[in-house]
């Protein structure tokens, strides 16, 4: 969140689409998912880095940050799952470290999806498991990601119908 540029940029700017290329940026400074549980907690990583990572998510900000989040856990369907982000800054060779992005707790956070409206980023989520649950959940982002609003929940006026409270 620190150091974000407010400044926008062409989202479009990029290698020539006529020329093929490829270059892979390593997100994770080390493999997590080959990871043990004692391993990855003796290493001393905060507890949201855990071996099982998955769904993510991936947007760019209009400032032309590449924003990347995905849920991590040690079993996809218990309750200390939680969302953890990185940010590939414009025009930079490495990622910034993950660091955890959000934890409700003993809520099985899930399926972290993120697009941008104009300069408006969503951050859209679900809790398959909690009891009572809105069918989603949201966050937004008038800053590029270096501030979140409140967790926002939708307000039906009537049975939302079947659902399995994730997008």
């Amino acid at each position: 969140q620190m150091g974000v540029k407010r400044t926008e940029r062409l989202t479009g700017y990029g290698p020539n689409p006529a020329i093929p290329w490829y270059h892979r940026r390593i997100v994770y400074p080390v493999p997590f998912d080959s990871r043990s549980r004692q391993e990855t907690d003796a290493a001393g990583f905060p507890p949201f880095f855990r071996g099982h990572n998955h769904s993510p998510a991936l947007e760019v900000a209009a400032n032309g940050d590449l924003l990347y989040a995905s849920y991590t856990s040690y079993g996809e369907y218990e309750p200390g799952v939680s969302f953890i982000m990185a940010r590939l800054r414009f025009g930079a060779d490495q990622w910034d470290f993950p660091d955890g992005f959000l934890d409700f707790a003993d809520v099985n956070v899930h399926a972290p999806m993120l697009w941008r409206d104009a300069g408006r980023l969503y951050f859209f989520f679900g809790t398959p498991r909690l009891a009572g649950a809105a069918p989603f959940n949201w966050m937004f982002s008038d800053d590029h990601g270096a501030t979140w609003s409140p967790v926002q929940y939708p307000n039906f006026s009537g049975f939302a119908g079947p659902n399995t409270r994730q997008p």
